[in-house]
């Protein structure tokens, strides 16, 4: 499965990540339709959620477009 493929990622930070899909490009690419859970490990509840419209790495971090947090 290629990361086009796979649009689900549990990330190292204990964040879920799902994007709908991934521009790549030389400079690292473009996550689109990006949403990031923040579950809090205690008790299983949405702590935090972000979702943008696109996420451009930079090559230093991550480039937000549109998007809302809750």
């Amino acid at each position: 499965m290629t990361l086009q493929q796979r649009r689900w990622v549990s990330g190292s930070d204990g964040r879920i990540y799902h994007y709908e899909y991934f521009s790549p490009a030389a400079s690292g690419g473009t996550l689109h339709g990006l949403t990031v859970y923040d579950v809090s490990a205690k008790d299983w509840q949405l702590a935090d959620q972000l979702h943008t419209r696109s996420a451009t790495w930079t090559g230093v971090a991550y480039e937000l477009q549109e998007g809302w947090r809750k």
